[in-house]
């Protein structure tokens, strides 16, 4: 309990980017909206970096599921370009088809 209760409490802290690790991004797409979050595989793990969300439009609403969860990923790679631009890096959805 008391673990939870410290974790709950903590401010977040995100990490700075460091090029000498690896990247990784994983995006989600819902009804409404989308999201990602940039992460760097540390030896202690998943890092985060920066988060982003943004709200679907009535059109894009109306996407197909697999669409949306594209928008999500472009959407992604395109506003941390800087940091993804001439490294590898994974990607993480949970859609299956992609």
């Amino acid at each position: 309990f008391h673990d939870l209760k410290k974790i709950l409490t903590t401010d977040l802290i995100l990490d700075l980017p460091d090029d000498t690790l690896q990247f990784k991004i994983q995006s989600d797409a819902s009804v409404d909206g989308i999201g990602a979050v940039l992460l760097q595989i540390t030896h202690d793990g998943d890092r985060p970096l920066a988060y982003m969300s943004k709200k679907l439009t009535k059109t894009q609403t109306n996407w197909s599921t697999i669409e949306q969860e594209c928008y999500a990923i472009v959407q992604a790679i395109d506003k941390w370009d800087k940091y993804l631009r001439g490294h590898e890096f994974i990607l993480e959805t949970d859609h299956e088809p992609l």
